[in-house]
């Protein structure tokens, strides 16, 4: 199932429940909306794009509303929110979009495909990576076995800590800053400017490049 959100400011909570058979929103929250739509379902603002004007759109454009969403099992979400905090529960089928300044906490999913401007990216186990942070700091922990992973933080520090099974070949790059890898208790550092490490897990089937232009990337590996 396919359900679309796109919010200006919000705290988003999405729960994914196994008995669930289509989203629902947890009690009503003013000016928000979900329905379904071609494909699927979407939740949006409804003041999205329109001129409130005066001090009642300056009020709402303020408002960090608290919504709160349980979806079923093997949803896929795609997300835009301009500024605020998302966090999910239970394993999502996909995540992809974008948080303009927040905090992203996502519990699981097979595939996560985010990009924080300014703020915080956590990802609690994934079997796919493509993320990237403009600003601040990415956490996450993967099993990659196959096809290409991204992981980039402009002017911050980015971990990703391998789990069990990967079987990737992994490239770590730091223009300005430093890189780590380390495994069983042992760490190897990247020396200088624009300075680099590799690493491969199993055959190297699959590739994960992580990358920050200003700070410290480290991977870990099992």
């Amino acid at each position: 199932m396919e359900l679309a959100v796109r919010l200006r400011r919000a705290e988003l909570s999405l729960a994914v429940r196994e008995e669930a058979s289509e989203p629902r929103l947890e009690g009503e929250v003013e000016g928000v909306t979900l329905e379904r739509a071609e494909g699927g379902w979407r939740l949006y603002d409804r003041s999205d794009g329109l001129d409130l004007g005066g001090l009642l759109g300056f009020l709402r454009g303020a408002l960090l509303r608290r919504v709160v969403l349980t979806v079923p099992a093997g949803t896929r979400v795609q997300l835009d929110l301009g500024q605020g905090t998302l966090r999910s529960k239970g394993r999502l089928a996909a995540l992809e979009g974008e948080l303009g300044q927040g905090t992203a906490r996502i519990e699981e999913a097979m595939r996560v495909r985010f990009e924080v401007g300014q703020g915080t990216l956590i990802v609690g186990r994934a079997e796919a990576l493509d993320l990237e942070v403009g600003q601040g700091t990415i956490e996450a922990s993967a099993r990659i076995a196959e096809g290409r992973h991204r992981v980039e933080a402009g002017m911050g520090s980015a971990r990703i800590d391998l789990l069990e099974g990967s079987d990737v070949r992994v490239r770590l790059t730091s223009g300005l800053g430093s890189v780590r890898l380390v495994q069983d208790g042992e760490v190897r550092k990247g020396k200088g400017q624009h300075s680099g490490l590799e690493a491969t897990l199993g055959s190297g089937r699959a590739r994960l490049e992580v990358e920050s232009g200003l700070g410290t990337v480290e991977v870990r590996l099992p």
